[in-house]
Order: C-alpha cells, then structure tokens, then sequence
C-alpha cells in the first residue's frame, strides 16, 4: 500500500471514530433525559420534551451528524442537486438518416 493510500484510510478511520463519538455522545444525552428528568418533573410539557421529543431528536441528530462527518456524503447528495439543476431544460436529440 502506498503512502496515500495509508493515509487516506487513516482520515477514513479518523472521521469514523469522531462520527461515533458524538453519536455515542448524543445517544448518552438522550437516554438521561428519558429516564432522569421525568423523575424530577411534574409538567407534562417538560415530560414530553425530555421522553418522546428527545427519542425522535436523537434520531435525527444521527442522520445529521453521518452528514456532516462525512464529505463523500455531502459530496454525493449536493453533485446531484446541481448536476440536475444544470441539466433540467437540457434536451437531447438524436437523429438516423437512412439512404433508400
């Protein structure tokens, strides 16, 4: 393996643990909130925001954090968003001529 191909798996390996230390992180936070603040609360608004709001905030925090940890992903999603952009009015048209 060459040199930058080492190193280009190591800012892979890197970007990886960082992903699943903030989800680990996040993950931690939600499940405190589940099951600690219910405790100390009677108010069915602090309740629910600290039960089912935070189960579904976790969720989307998941998705958020693999797209902001990963350039691939960015990369990918917002090439197609322009490569369709540029293209849409863009017709194509082929013609066979045939000689009788």
């Amino acid at each position: 393996m060459t040199d930058a191909t080492i190193k280009k798996i190591s800012l892979r390996d890197r970007r990886f643990l960082k992903q699943t230390v903030i989800q680990g992180f996040v993950f931690m936070l939600e499940l405190l909130t589940y099951f600690f603040i219910p405790q100390y609360f009677v108010n069915r608004w602090i309740v629910f925001f600290a039960t089912s709001f935070a189960w579904v905030a976790v969720h989307v925090a998941d998705g958020l954090i693999v797209f902001f940890c990963h350039p691939e992903i960015r990369n990918y999603l917002f090439k197609d968003i322009n490569h369709n952009q540029n293209h849409r009015n863009t017709v194509h048209v082929s013609s066979v001529v045939f000689n009788q």
